[in-house]
């Protein structure tokens, strides 16, 4: 059950952020998604620290343990993406358009796929909520287990791998950098490879679910 209203989030946010998109032309809607695209990698690669200084500096108080993560993988997401968009509308206040052959193919595909990143990087927020290990069936990190029509093919593990393809192919340099959840596991009997990052924050959910347990 939890996982079909999951596949109804995504659904909702994917088409509402397409309408949205969609109203501003081909052109913007290109810039929306490298902004959105720029903001996810932005956010997965420093929301940890980010959290860790917040637990750090709560000293380690059980609210913000629990939630420092998640919130801090929202609000940058959400902030960089302002900045980005606040950037671009005051170097291109106007908006071009393209030939009208061109111009509405372009548009609603710049505007689904908007819509498509910006749920998949929630979908991946979800993984830091500090809820049940599986969430019902919903979010079990063993990705082939999935219920569900969306989250059987996994937005959020396709997201996980091109953010691990980016810091560690494109932005790393002469070895160097952070390389985002470079570990990756396979899970016995299955097919294929499981980055960390599922399988960390899973076993930290169980964890806060036993210990608020006992």
């Amino acid at each position: 059950m939890i996982a079909w209203i999951a596949d109804l989030a995504f659904a909702a946010v994917v088409l509402l952020t397409a309408l949205i998109v969609s109203r501003g032309g081909a052109v913007r809607g290109g810039i929306r998604l490298v902004c959105v695209v720029l903001a996810g990698l932005f956010a997965m690669n420093y929301f940890e620290p980010l959290g860790k200084l917040a637990i750090d500096l709560a000293n380690g108080a059980g609210v913000v343990s629990r939630f420092a993560r998640f919130v801090a993988l929202l609000v940058l997401f959400a902030a960089v993406q302002i900045v980005l968009w606040a950037l671009t509308r005051r170097l291109l206040p106007e908006s071009p358009e393209l030939p009208a052959a061109v111009e509405p193919p372009a548009n609603w595909s710049c505007a689904i796929l908007t819509g498509y990143v910006l749920a998949a990087v929630l979908l991946t927020a979800v993984h830091t909520f500090p809820g049940p290990r599986d969430f019902g069936g919903a979010f079990v990190p063993e990705a082939e287990r999935r219920g569900g029509a969306i989250l059987k093919f996994a937005p959020d593990y396709q997201w996980l791998g091109f953010t691990q393809h980016v810091s560690e192919h494109v932005f790393r340099r002469r070895g160097e950098g952070r390389v985002f959840d470079g570990p990756t596991y396979r899970i016995g009997g299955t097919r294929g490879r499981w980055p960390s990052f599922p399988l960390r924050y899973a076993r930290w959910r169980s964890q806060l679910h036993e210990s608020s347990a006992d």
